[in-house]
């Protein structure tokens, strides 16, 4: 006696497929890309409500570079100042720089923990357990032919209406041992291989989706901050529109004196070339 072929453990029937019917019906693969543009579309609408630590770092820091850079420009300039005491003035602005960029660092951690709050898909419930349960069952009652296209419309129907997802998810790695261990003609299968790839979109949402873009966005500007914290010449300044502080003045007198004879060095530093 034939047994009877159920998706989940109460209700839903899935009559056996004529053996002719194709593994996968036919509109699994549209179904399954209308899941993810549906599921970008609300990611990208969750990142346009910006976060309000981003949003300082990204405003704060040119007003920063800027404010600091015309300091530095002005103590440069400054000919009342010897090199000495230009020297030190610069490293005191550019400490000063620095402490205040490292003082934003902890808006970005802020802002990288309130994104991956988002991360974690919902928890399966006890329906999904109860469809993941009779799927497996099904699985060692059926021929590879009979339970892939089953698994085919329950992958379609959960990126369709969003029903059985929890199960669906939990099922991935069940898929992937079958295809590698299973010796009921699911190791090497092509078709269970077709649907192990086609089943990636569904391990993501709107939530996922957005949690991943926004740790990425973060972790971009932390870098770049990083690299000007450290380095005052970084290249990380294009990012925010800002040119690197102007390299410190050569002090003519002191390179001449150290590579020149006394006597020839006094006349550089005074504005006349030696005989």
């Amino acid at each position: 006696m034939m047994p009877t072929h159920t998706v989940d453990a109460t209700s839903r029937a899935t009559a056996l497929p004529v053996p002719d019917a194709p593994a996968f019906p036919d509109d699994l693969d549209e179904a399954l890309s209308d899941y993810t543009t549906r599921q970008r579309a609300a990611a990208e609408k969750l990142l346009a409500a910006g976060d309000a630590d981003l949003a300082t770092v990204r405003d704060t820091v040119p007003s920063i570079l800027r404010r600091y850079r015309e300091q530095l420009a002005v103590v440069g300039a400054d000919r009342d100042l010897t090199p000495q005491a230009r020297d030190r003035k610069r490293v005191e602005l550019l400490s000063a720089q620095r402490d205040e960029l490292a003082a934003l660092v902890p808006k970005l951690h802020a802002a990288t923990a309130r994104a991956q709050t988002f991360a974690p898909l919902a928890p399966s419930t006890e329906a999904d357990a109860r469809v993941l349960a009779e799927l497996i069952r099904q699985k060692n009652e059926l021929s590879a032919r009979q339970f892939l296209p089953i698994v085919a419309r329950v992958i379609r129907d959960a990126a369709a209406t969003g029903r059985d997802l929890g199960a669906v998810r939990a099922l991935a790695p069940y898929l992937k041992s079958w295809f590698e261990h299973s010796a009921d003609g699911l190791r090497d299968n092509a078709d269970l291989y077709g649907l192990i790839t086609r089943l990636e979109p569904l391990t993501q949402d709107a939530m996922t989706m957005f949690a991943a873009d926004r740790t990425r966005d973060v972790a971009d500007l932390q870098y770049k901050l990083d690299d000007i914290i450290l380095r005052h010449d970084s290249p990380a300044y294009a990012a925010f529109g800002v040119e690197p502080p102007p390299p410190a003045a050569l002090d003519r007198g002191a390179l001449a004196a150290a590579s020149l004879g006394p006597i020839e060095a006094v006349l550089i530093a005074q504005g006349s070339r030696p005989l």
